[in-house]
């Protein structure tokens, strides 16, 4: 799978969206502020990527709550690497 979906993402200001997202491309998340460009990356595919991480791990995933989306397809091997200003 070529890209990165999710199926009804609603988390504080994101409203039942759905998306694609292309793999092995360099995307950018803009939007003014507080139309919920954090809730979507790191509050859904930041959380699901460590959902991932942890279950190959072993480490039970029944500490994430799954009320943020439906579905999301295509996210195996993300990461998050945080910016931080000096």
């Amino acid at each position: 799978m070529n890209k990165i979906e999710v199926f009804n993402a609603r988390i504080h200001n994101l409203n039942h969206i759905n998306i694609e997202i292309p793999k092995y491309k360099f995307i950018v998340v803009t939007g003014v502020s507080g139309s919920g460009k954090s809730s979507f990356i790191f509050d859904t595919l930041h959380k699901e990527g460590q959902r991932l991480y942890l279950e190959a791990m072993g480490i039970s995933h029944g500490i994430f709550n799954y009320d943020e989306f439906d579905l999301i397809q295509g996210s195996e091997g993300l990461i998050s690497i945080p910016i931080r200003s000096k």
